[in-house]
C-alpha cells in the first residue's frame, strides 16, 4: 500500500540496485531520504526529488528538488546513504507568500 508520509521502494540503476525510503509530511519539505545499495556500486552526482525542502544534510546543495553533492558520490555494496531535507520556517513563509502574490 502506497503511502507518501513513509514511503519505501527499490531502484535500478547502472551498475547497481538497492532500496530507496523517504519520510516526511507531503511535499517533502522536511524529512529524511535513504538509499542502501545492495548488488553493486551506485555513482551519485545528484538525486531528484518530489521535494520543496530548501536545505539538505551533508556536503550537498537543493534546488526545486535536486540534489547535487559537491563532489561524486560512491556507494559500495551494502552502503547506506542518508540525507536530512529542511525547509527554514523564514524559508518557507517566503515561498508561500511569493506563490500567493503572483508577481504582484
Amino acid at each position: 500500500r502506497y503511502n507518501v508520509e513513509d514511503f519505501q521502494s527499490f531502484f535500478v540503476a547502472e551498475g547497481a540496485w538497492g532500496e530507496f525510503s523517504q519520510r516526511g509530511p507531503k511535499g517533502l519539505a522536511e524529512g529524511t531520504v535513504s538509499l542502501k545499495t545492495l548488488h553493486g556500486n551506485l555513482s551519485l552526482r545528484s538525486l531528484q526529488l518530489a521535494s520543496t525542502a530548501t536545505t539538505v544534510s551533508g556536503d550537498a546543495t537543493v534546488d526545486g528538488g535536486r540534489i547535487t553533492f559537491a563532489q561524486p558520490l560512491v556507494l559500495k555494496e551494502g552502503a547506506s546513504l542518508t540525507l536530512t531535507l529542511s525547509s527554514p520556517e523564514d524559508e518557507a513563509w517566503e515561498q508561500v507568500e511569493s506563490a500567493e502574490l503572483g508577481g504582484f
